[in-house]
């Protein structure tokens, strides 16, 4: 989560010094909300075995990849018979368990510190709304040109 909450905090330090746009009540509505529901998932004693859960149900989602296509399309060729059958599992093996209780454990250990990033970038949304429609702008200006 650190590696997700550095560059948003950058990026907030940098616009920190600029004007801020006038408050959008709806937005800023809708950001109260979000923080609410944000204290309401990570405050949930059983999210840790959710996410234990839904990870090793995602591993087997994974190693039923078919990698054997994939390669073939990425060659720019039709898949042989025996690459239709190749899966992500016969190639590498994936513990959907052991992922699900590390994530779990890491949700546990940084529940507080990811609640106060995501309710940072919550409470930022709309000058983060501003800045990427005053982008979006300048650069339609810009190809217009």
């Amino acid at each position: 989560m650190l590696s997700l909450s550095l560059p948003v905090a950058l990026a907030l330090a940098s616009t920190a010094d600029q004007p801020q746009p006038p408050a959008d009540e709806p937005l800023v509505a809708a950001a109260e909300d979000a923080e609410a529901q944000i204290d309401r998932l990570l405050s949930d004693p059983a999210m840790p075995e959710r996410l234990s859960r839904m990870t090793a149900v995602m591993a087997e989602m994974m190693e039923a990849l078919p990698v054997g296509s994939l390669k073939a399309a990425v060659e720019g060729r039709d898949p042989t018979p025996q690459e239709q059958q190749e899966r992500l599992g016969d190639t590498i093996d994936i513990d959907g368990e052991q992922m699900g209780e590390e994530l779990a454990a890491t949700f546990t250990d940084n529940r507080e510190r990811m609640r106060d990033s995501m309710n940072v970038l919550v409470r930022n949304m709309p000058t983060l709304i501003a800045a990427m429609e005053q982008l979006t702008r300048e650069l339609e200006e810009t190809v217009a040109r």
